[in-house]
């Protein structure tokens, strides 16, 4: 199986979708081991988003005026196939958010709903800003989309490989630094119940501003691809050599393992004593922790010819792939509903032992199909 197909997609990194999708998944169970699983997974989103777009867009002349207006018009078209699915996943969990806080004001819920149907949530520190909890990631994309012209425009000026490398080691210093100040922020004391009860955390994990980073990077790392080519109208396919593809998966094999191990070092509570400049474990979220890896796997991922770039390029996976943009809107509604439904069929006490295998498994077939279902609809009204 190639890892490239006749349009310049790399099919590798169509399915390399699918893995960082049943991170997030994994991690959204309430399986406590997973929790760093999820972090990364999303690292890896955002940094494959970047990496993409610049492959798309790199030396098209697609962008003939870049205005506030044209972005925003073109931020909206990359986002409006996913819109009416977030508009009806949020009607569906602000069922709950009503239910569940008798202390909510109805103003608060009002400026909630009107920020999620402008994706604009994340810009401010509301609590559960994202109604459906996993909306925010809507929200920093809409931003990256707004500003990824500009970057294009910056980047395609850059013809060195040397002065994009340069460039990624200066980012990533900078999120580090950014990590460092913005974990020493103490959240101020809010007895409104307004306010987020974390702003290290919406600042190094929500906020478009910050999160901006890791699709920076992406674009980076993607305009080194490009340069590295040479030649700039064609795909590397993998050599079928078997010296390169024994180098291929050793290289994949020591990142996935060096992954493992950052996430256990994160859950161990020695991490968190010996590290942190404060009480605040959220500090790990810090997407500097995770965008080196991440970036290491999407490299490897795109240019080797380990068995892993061969899986994820099967046609099987890039199936699955066309479906994970409808399943991360819709497996944490899918979770919200089965957790109260099991609560009131069997109780607190059974969902506490058996919740999470119940969403990991009913979860993960309504969540297939219900994205299986989104996609034939959108697909029969693109017909019409």
């Amino acid at each position: 199986m190639s890892i490239q197909t006749s349009n310049n997609k790399i099919n590798s990194l169509q399915g390399l979708r699918v893995i960082a999708f049943l991170g997030v998944f994994l991690t959204h169970s309430e399986i406590k081991e997973f929790g760093p699983l999820g972090i990364q997974s999303v690292s890896i989103f955002y940094i494959l988003s970047g990496f993409v777009m610049l492959l798309s867009y790199y030396k098209k002349n697609r962008f003939q005026d870049i205005s506030i207006r044209s972005n925003l018009l073109f931020a909206w078209n990359k986002v409006r196939g996913l819109y009416p699915l977030h508009i009806f996943t949020t009607i569906l969990m602000l069922v709950f958010l009503v239910r569940s806080d008798a202390d909510h004001h109805l103003l608060l819920l009002f400026v909630k709903l009107l920020l999620n149907l402008f994706l604009i949530q994340e810009w401010f520190p509301l609590a559960n800003a994202s109604i459906n909890g996993v909306s925010w990631y809507l929200s920093v994309s809409l931003f990256c989309y707004f500003l990824f012209p500009y970057l294009l425009h910056a980047l395609e000026k850059i013809r060195n490989k040397k002065d994009v490398l340069l460039l990624l080691i200066l980012l990533f210093e900078f999120q580090f630094i950014l990590g460092l100040l913005v974990s020493t922020i103490s959240t101020p004391n809010d007895s409104t119940g307004w306010f987020t009860n974390d702003y290290t955390y919406w600042l190094t994990y929500k906020f478009p501003p910050l999160r901006l980073f890791d699709f920076i990077i992406g674009t980076c790392l993607g305009l080194l691809y490009k340069l590295r080519l040479g030649d700039q109208n064609s795909l590397p396919v993998g050599t079928s050599d078997s010296r390169s593809s024994l180098l291929s998966e050793f290289k994949i094999i020591s990142v996935l393992i060096l992954s493992a191990l950052l996430e256990i070092f994160v859950l161990s509570s020695t991490a968190a004593h010996l590290f942190l400049p404060n009480d605040n474990s959220h500090w790990w979220t810090t997407a500097f922790l995770y965008s080196i890896p991440s970036c290491l796997i999407i490299w490897l991922t795109a240019t080797g010819n380990s068995f892993w770039s061969r899986w994820l390029a099967s046609n099987r996976m890039i199936k699955l792939a066309d479906y994970t943009k409808y399943a991360f809107l819709i497996h944490f509604t899918v979770f919200t509903y089965l957790g109260v439904l099991t609560k009131l069929l069997f109780g607190k006490k059974f969902y506490s032992l058996y919740g999470s295998c119940i969403k990991i498994t009913i979860g993960m077939v309504l969540t297939i199909f219900l994205s299986v279902l989104t996609d034939q609809i959108i697909r029969k009204k693109g017909h019409r």
